[in-house]
């Protein structure tokens, strides 16, 4: 998050700096209209190794919108260093502006979402990747949902919802792994906090698959692609992307 909005941060991000220390973090802080193959993070490692028409940077952060006829954006990153395979790792970012104005009226539906996932070294066939969990906002019939998807699962699960097309204030997302004990229950947490609300666990009891290592994560946007109609015009914006880690 940036000075502009430093009430915010206090309250929002103070939870991750007491979680363990940020290893990546993408804070988007370039000109806009950076393609996120140059948004680096702090170890230089680009969002994504392929441009797309529909992600870019504005305003200091990660904005996803529709340029009326790409079908989707599906990108693998690798974060920098070596797998995780112990620990605690937390998964974090801020969904700081969501605006389905157009696609409500249009009576349509979007998808953003991010998998954490271990690519079980290659990028390039979905087969050998991983699904360490996923978190998906979704906006249909005047609701924006969030949704996550388990290891061993195929779809997505409501966890929380919001009723309107917009998002009042903005939304803190934490994954907490526990790659210690990755099949008990709680192995997966998920944190949510709207604004200046007090943050809760809308996951308790998620767990991981054996031998689970954090490679990398997938970044998914559906505008056409699934079904979806996605409005030009309508956005998602995120902010502060990052890893943490607590031996």
């Amino acid at each position: 998050m940036k000075s502009k909005q430093i009430s915010f941060i206090w309250i929002a991000l103070i939870p991750c700096v007491l979680f363990g220390t940020i290893r990546e973090v993408w804070d988007f802080t370039a000109p806009d209209g950076t393609p996120l193959t140059q948004a680096k993070s702090n170890l230089g490692t680009a969002l994504i190794s392929a441009a797309s028409a529909m992600a870019t940077i504005r305003n200091n952060e990660l904005e996803f919108s529709h340029d009326g006829s790409t079908p989707h954006t599906f990108r693998q990153t690798e974060f920098s260093g070596e797998p995780s395979t112990s620990g605690l790792s937390e998964i974090s970012w801020v969904f700081t502006k969501v605006d389905f104005s157009k696609t409500s009226a249009a009576e349509g539906s979007a998808n953003v979402a991010f998998e954490v996932r271990d690519f079980k070294g290659t990028r390039q066939n979905n087969k050998d990747d991983l699904v360490l969990a996923g978190l998906r906002l979704r906006y249909d019939k005047n609701r924006i949902s969030i949704q996550y998807k388990a290891h061993d699962a195929k779809n997505f699960e409501l966890i929380h919802s919001v009723s309107g097309a917009k998002l009042e204030a903005p939304m803190q997302v934490r994954l907490c792994l526990d790659l210690d004990d990755p099949e008990a229950e709680g192995a997966l947490k998920i944190y949510l906090k709207v604004g200046a609300t007090e943050e809760f666990c809308a996951l308790e009891t998620g767990t991981l698959p054996a031998s689970a290592a954090i490679s990398g994560f997938r970044t998914a946007q559906q505008t056409l692609n699934g079904n979806n109609s996605w409005q030009v015009g309508d956005m998602v914006c995120v902010d502060d992307f990052s890893r943490s880690v607590k031996p």
